[in-house]
């Protein structure tokens, strides 16, 4: 469904991750052919609204919230459908003439109707390939190495109730003392 989205899309290849959003929500939202609910259903209880289902990328007219707007300033800008946000009614939208690009907004005209009016408008082939990698473990034999256990002395040992610890063993060098620097 992704493919789909972006191979017939102007919009450009960056906002893969939105296509991926929009996809899966809209996919929790509509029942499938193994289960007669839809997931969103079953896991709160409530049927889905799907009145506010939007065409992805299509054209839209966003009016953002910017209380720092004069009153001649321009009210909407123009951007593209994009996402929906979870938890709200807001959407997103992607605005390149905006500084932030991807905008949160529920104030918004929809053209659904004017998708694909560049006649000059080719959908793009995205190549999508698998890539087999394999990891070979490691089967070679390691060779045994003879580790020679060095016992310490543990003729001082402290009793903490039941249990006997020996006493850690201090090397005795002296280290040269750092000089601290003073500013």
């Amino acid at each position: 469904m992704v493919r789909c989205m972006l191979s017939n899309s102007p919009l450009l290849e960056f906002l893969w991750g939105e296509a991926l959003r929009t996809a899966a929500y809209i996919l929790n939202q509509v029942p499938s052919k193994s289960v007669p609910k839809t997931p969103y259903e079953l896991w709160s209880g409530k049927k889905p609204s799907l009145h506010h289902f939007h065409v992805w990328r299509c054209k839209a007219e966003v009016r953002p919230y910017n209380p720092q707007s004069k009153k001649l300033d321009p009210k909407t800008i123009s951007g593209f459908f994009v996402d929906y946000c979870i938890g709200s009614r807001d959407s997103r939208f992607y605005c390149p003439s905006h500084t932030t690009k991807i905008i949160e907004s529920d104030r918004a005209i929809y053209f659904e109707d004017e998708v694909n009016i560049d006649p000059n408008f080719v959908s793009r082939e995205i190549p999508f390939g698998e890539e087999h990698v394999i990891i070979p473990f490691p089967t070679s034999h390691v060779p045994n190495v003879d580790v020679p256990i060095v016992q310490q002395s543990t003729t001082n040992q402290r009793e903490h109730g039941d249990q006997v610890e020996p006493d850690i063993l201090i090397d005795d060098t002296i280290v040269d003392e750092i000089t601290l620097r003073r500013s």
